[in-house]
């Protein structure tokens, strides 16, 4: 429980630590003083004043590789979830999903189905034909 309520902290504290000193969204520093704080307050509810030296410690350092770790990340996953979801031409044709040859699911094309369902029916008459003759002996 404490780990949720001192992330929810270090958030907050980072929004307003941004904003008396004016800086950007990717403002490590303003980060960095953040999980300082953060860290300050919950370790010194914990622990006293060690516990108040090691968590902030522990929340300036963290915290500022998450911040940095997000930054640096978000590009990568925007490029990646915009290739998945763009609607290419290709895309539409083939589905947005591509599987390996080597995969048992095989996508149909129309030809295919309409052959499924037409081997489907007539095994389908085979056993109604099969069921009404052992009825009748």
């Amino acid at each position: 429980m404490e780990v949720f309520v001192a992330f929810y902290l270090k958030t907050r504290a980072r929004e307003f630590v941004r904003a008396a000193r004016k800086t950007g969204p990717n403002d490590l520093l303003s980060s960095a003083i953040a999980g300082f704080g953060t860290g300050a307050l919950l370790g010194r509810l914990q622990g006293g004043r060690p516990g108040a030296i090691r968590y902030s410690i522990i929340f300036a350092i963290a915290g500022t590789a998450a911040d940095f770790t997000a930054v640096k990340l978000e590009p990568a996953l925007r490029n990646y979830s915009e290739s998945i979801l763009s609607n290419n031409s290709s895309q539409k044709k083939d589905g947005w999903l591509k599987l390996p040859e080597w995969s048992p699911i095989q996508v149909l094309d129309e030809e295919a189905i309409a052959a499924k369902q037409a081997r489907e029916q007539q095994l389908y008459a085979q056993r109604a034909f099969g069921k009404l003759n052992k009825e009748e002996s």
